[in-house]
């Protein structure tokens, strides 16, 4: 009897298998541009793959990975973004002065008037130190994102790298 649920199961497996196997066909056709049905076969050589296999160094692959992967590019733009923010922040301090010019030919009761005028936006007090306590904040926190993001694309090459050895 268990011999039947075994020949059963094997029996399912290579039914799932075959399935996958012309699902797979199907993709490669249509990524090929192959309008009828064509069973692809692969030909490589065992001899290259493994020394291929031989020849992948864990430095190369870091490398590589850093400068491809594009999550880890989103992480980076995100720091360049949060150092704009807290150079804007930092120049909000400082004071904002304006100067503006007015003339007004028959406007008011002096005709072919002219007029200066200045505004000037103090931060005396705060000087805008809130905003910028919290862009250094929010720099830290895109820092520790992308530096536990780089360390779990380290452990992923090694995890790889070993599942490949």
């Amino acid at each position: 009897m268990p011999r039947k649920s075994y020949l059963l199961d094997l029996a399912s497996e290579r039914q799932d298998f075959v399935a996958n196997q012309l699902d797979s066909q199907h993709n490669l056709a249509f990524l090929t541009g192959e309008r009828r049905q064509v069973y692809i076969q692969s030909v490589v050589d065992p001899i290259e793959i493994f020394d291929g296999i031989s020849t992948l160094n864990y430095q190369d692959l870091l490398t590589a990975s850093l400068e491809n992967r594009y999550d880890l590019k989103v992480l980076q733009g995100q720091q360049e973004i949060e150092q704009r923010n807290l150079s804007l922040q930092q120049a909000n301090r400082r004071p904002d002065l304006t100067i503006r010019g007015i003339y007004e030919r028959n406007a008011g009761y002096v005709p072919h008037y002219f007029g200066v005028g200045v505004n000037a936006n103090l931060p005396v007090l705060n000087r805008n130190q809130g905003n910028i306590r919290v862009a250094k904040v929010r720099i830290r926190e895109a820092d520790a994102y992308t530096r536990s993001f780089e360390l779990l694309l380290e452990e992923e090459v090694i995890n790889a790298l070993n599942k490949v050895n």
